[in-house]
């Protein structure tokens, strides 16, 4: 199935220009393995989305609560099934 993840930032600036680095490295590496479908920042600078393949919402959830900036407490997640259809 498909997901899209709404993060939107919260939380402290600094704290999360400090965890990018590795929140950028997990999305790149779930890339490589094919679960990532695209991500990228918002131009606002308010979030960003993710689209992503899982099993299931919840298995999607488990996965994205290990993202950096999750575990870091600086962006909150909203996590939607999505079909595509145009």
């Amino acid at each position: 199935m498909t997901f899209v993840v709404h993060s939107i930032n919260i939380g402290d600036a600094q704290r999360r220009s400090a965890l990018r680095e590795a929140h950028v490295g997990f999305l790149r590496q779930l890339k490589a393995q094919g679960v990532v479908i695209l991500a990228g920042p918002y131009g606002d600078g308010s979030g960003g989305l993710i689209m992503l393949q899982a099993e299931s919402l919840e298995a999607a959830q488990r996965l994205m609560a290990q993202d950096p900036f999750v575990l870091g407490g600086v962006a909150r997640q909203e996590i939607k099934s999505f079909t595509q259809s145009v």
